[in-house]
């Protein structure tokens, strides 16, 4: 099934380039960055960090359509989990690596410094959620125990959300640096294992802008 979701994201990134031959300007955008978790009750979240490829088409006019490959990593700490009756894990340092395609619209205002309005659905998959902490079992007849324990822990292995994001894109010597932020909200789990809170991030990246 992972196999499948990979070779069809990959189908869906480079397919439309089949049909820009006709185009002048092609542009792909490049940036790295951070993110942290903005809504989790039961977490106390942590700086990750992010990368992302973006396609932009039309980049030539004001508003752009924008498709791509994005992979964050998010991290966050949980002190309790309740495991089942007689165990929980405590101390639990959590890592949930996730890569997704936008689909967005970008608004361009001005000319040579630009402000930049985005926004869009996204499909996301989630491949690892990996777990390191300390599990703690308590039996009635026997003696508390704990036991060091890492991991892929359950998880939902696909998301549907959204993006919207604000940003500024300026030169500088001959490349178009862009600086934006970017607000993540997973609306839908597609695939469901077993409950999981559907995260919402901020992000903020640093990227430039290759005309080919």
């Amino acid at each position: 099934m992972r196999i499948i979701l990979i070779n069809f994201v990959l189908w869906l990134i480079i397919f439309p380039s089949y049909g820009q031959n006709n185009v002048k300007i092609r542009t792909i955008e490049l940036g790295l960055g951070i993110n942290h978790l903005t809504k989790n009750s039961e977490a106390d979240p942590k700086i990750g960090f992010g990368l992302a490829v973006k396609k932009i088409w039309f980049s030539e006019k004001k508003i752009n359509l924008i498709s791509g490959l994005n992979f964050e990593k998010i991290k966050y700490f949980d002190d309790y989990i309740q495991c089942g009756q007689y165990c929980n894990y405590k101390d639990m340092k959590f890592n949930i690596y996730t890569f997704s395609i936008p689909f967005m619209l970008r608004v361009n205002m001005g000319n040579t410094y630009k402000v930049i309005i985005e926004a869009g659905p996204t499909f996301e998959i989630i491949p690892l959620k990996y777990g390191k902490g300390i599990e703690v079992t308590y039996p009635p007849a026997s003696s508390t125990t704990e036991t060091d324990i890492s991991g892929d822990f359950e998880h939902d292995f696909t998301d549907f959300g959204a993006n919207i994001g604000l940003g500024f894109l300026f030169p500088v010597n001959n490349l178009k640096i862009i600086i934006s932020s970017t607000y993540h909200n997973s609306i839908t789990s597609l695939i469901q294992m077993q409950h999981d809170e559907l995260a919402e991030y901020l992000s903020i990246k640093l990227g430039f802008l290759i005309n080919y």
